[in-house]
């Protein structure tokens, strides 16, 4: 509830929606489909918290002559943020190339484009409900949950991971405050 109250409606960038974000969206569909309509929506967001549009895609396939409706998230930097959306970016690419594609008991959103100059990243819209409408009844389902949720993080942090290149400390503590 509180964090409710705290979050904010902004503004819509002119080029989060303009004929060249369709373009640039559209590339990333094969020759055959085409955007036949785009509708984005701004998400609500706390404050300090990164820019996230929700992106419904109308698809015309040229080939079978139907059409589909896609759902992406945009997530574009702060001005106090910038170079996040690459980093998550490249996080998600890493646990998609890691097996969080391919089951779908395990899965993440798949990224789909980051374009560097509007420092947003696309990716698919995350679908299922929220672990926590399942968890503390003590059910059968409410204990599956939770394990599944355990697999997902056992998983997680078995994944090699190559040390930093650069100590992030500091940056760290100067977003804290």
């Amino acid at each position: 509830p509180v964090l409710a109250m705290c979050a904010v409606r902004i503004p819509l960038p002119e080029k989060l929606f303009d004929s060249d974000i369709r373009m640039r969206l559209g590339s990333m569909f094969s020759e055959h489909q085409s955007i036949a309509d785009l509708t984005v929506q701004p998400m609500r967001r706390r404050p300090g918290s990164r820019h996230v549009y929700s992106y419904k895609l109308l698809v015309a396939d040229k080939g079978t002559g139907k059409n589909n409706v896609i759902e992406l998230i945009g997530k574009q930097d702060t001005t106090r943020a910038i170079g996040k959306a690459a980093k998550e970016f490249e996080a998600m690419r890493l646990l998609w190339g890691a097996g969080f594609g391919q089951d779908n008991r395990f899965r993440i959103p798949q990224p789909l484009h980051h374009f560097e100059d509007l420092r947003l990243i696309i990716q698919e819209k995350a679908r299922g409900t929220k672990l926590r409408s399942f968890l503390g009844d003590g059910s059968d389902a409410s204990f599956n949950h939770a394990r599944m949720a355990g697999l997902w993080l056992a998983k997680l942090h078995n994944l090699p991971v190559a040390p930093a290149r650069d100590c992030a400390y500091e940056a760290e503590k100067a977003s804290l405050r």
